[in-house]
């Protein structure tokens, strides 16, 4: 089930909710137009994720992650049958949180995740739970607590 029909399942008491996606897009979604809502494109689906969180959680802080790099996806030069590189859809991130007036915490530069999602030991798309806990959360606790103000 994609992520724009998923969100349904957060629980509705949920005060912080992030939108981590883009990864698996990367390789098989057009990203269309930023003001689409055309769920075949990243920025329709994601715009439609986006505005589903917003009007079922109303007083829920959310904000975005952009797509980690992986294995295949590290250079900026390779790019998927429709020309784009993991920049484009990094940026298409970003562009929506400014559409959105919604915070962004950048992670497609981290070199420690770029490293390891590169090693052998990765399926080179998803981070290890090792990975997770040392890198990973700590990054997201910290855009939190320089992010978050209750009742934003």
């Amino acid at each position: 089930t994609p992520m724009c029909e998923r969100y349904k399942n957060i629980s509705i008491y949920s005060d912080i909710i992030s939108l981590w996606g883009g990864v698996n897009d990367m390789s098989r979604t057009p990203l269309g137009d930023i003001d689409s809502y055309d769920v075949s494109t990243f920025y329709g689906a994601y715009n439609t994720l986006i505005k589903g969180v917003k009007d079922r959680y109303p007083s829920a802080w959310v904000f975005l992650i952009t797509p980690t790099t992986t294995r295949n996806w590290h250079s900026g030069e390779v790019t998927n049958d429709f020309g784009l590189t993991n920049m484009d859809y990094v940026n298409a991130v970003i562009a929506l949180g400014e559409k959105w007036d919604l915070p962004v915490l950048e992670m497609h530069d981290n070199e420690v995740i770029r490293n390891e999602l590169a090693s052998s030991a990765s399926d080179g798309v998803h981070p290890s739970k090792e990975l997770v806990d040392t890198v990973i959360a700590p990054m997201i606790v910290q855009f939190i607590k320089d992010n978050y103000t209750p009742n934003n």
